[in-house]
């Protein structure tokens, strides 16, 4: 074959591969580049914006009570929280237990004037979305300590001996367990409220390394006592009482162990409520 005609077909082919390839690029280009952008003014994006922007959370625990989040450094620590555990894949159905040792749910209310749903134990369901990974549990545990910890306070406490079926002391001294009158609630209510929670782990450790034996156990039982067992341990709070006004409370139907550490004279009630109760076998 001679030159002239191989060198033809090669222009014949390079041509034609040009000619495919520009049909290509122009196609692409217009794709991608051939349409209509629209830019929202700063007034629209701004507003846009707003629509996502939390005001108030609320948060729920059957035993425990409410309590309503407006401190805007709060509320943003919170969602702060709650974005990160959201981010990533998530379950449409919640593979949570049936049963949960404590359990929080919430709305939070946006500017716009709507609402979300969400519920907080060992996952977290935010409206129909479960997030429940082992690797968000961290996140998880985190953020439902922390509500917690909103809801464990003096006054909380305060409120559920308020509606308390009984009240009790189990002091050293005495065989029984001692109910307290309405007089001797209103005093513990008092103590409580007036008391100092211990924050700093290192006070805590100190104070436990010093502690020696409690003095007295006050149980605030939510129902009647005689029906608090273990799978009733969600209807019990129990507050161990030491000398130098040192006392530990704990929410029994918290599985996780979860103590709060106190400093205040409930000591001296637990020493005044014996006496009593030995001046009256006399």
């Amino acid at each position: 074959m001679e030159k002239g005609p191989i060198k033809l077909v090669l222009i014949s082919i390079y041509t034609l591969m040009l000619v495919v390839c520009t049909i290509i690029l122009y196609n692409n280009y217009h794709h991608l580049y051939d349409q209509v952008t629209i830019v929202e003014d700063q007034e629209a994006v701004a507003r846009r914006s707003q629509l996502s922007i939390p005001i108030k959370i609320e948060i729920y625990n059957e035993k425990w009570g409410s309590y309503v989040f407006e401190n805007e450094e709060a509320i943003q620590k919170i969602w702060k929280a709650m974005n990160e555990i959201t981010m990533g894949p998530t379950d449409t159905e919640p593979s949570y237990p049936l049963k949960e040792d404590v359990k929080i749910s919430g709305h939070i209310n946006y500017i716009n004037g709507s609402s979300d749903f969400f519920e907080i134990g060992s996952w977290l369901v935010l409206n129909d979305q479960t997030y429940d990974d082992n690797y968000k549990m961290p996140l998880i545990d985190n953020l439902k300590n922390e509500l917690l910890s909103y809801l464990y306070s003096q006054q909380r406490i305060a409120d559920i001996m308020e509606t308390a079926v009984s009240v009790t002391l189990r002091a050293g001294g005495v065989r029984q367990e001692i109910a307290l009158s309405d007089n001797d609630r209103q005093k513990l209510k008092r103590i409580l409220l007036d008391s100092i929670k211990i924050e700093t782990n290192r006070e805590v450790i100190n104070l436990l390394k010093n502690k020696g034996n409690a003095l007295g156990h006050i149980r605030i039982y939510l129902q009647d006592a005689a029906s608090i067992s273990r799978q009733k341990a969600a209807d019990l709070v129990n507050i161990d009482v030491y000398e130098d006004a040192f006392f530990v409370v704990q929410y029994m139907g918290d599985e996780n162990g979860r103590h709060m550490y106190f400093r205040g004279p409930l000591d001296q009630l637990v020493h005044e409520l014996e006496k009593n109760a030995g001046e009256k076998r006399e």
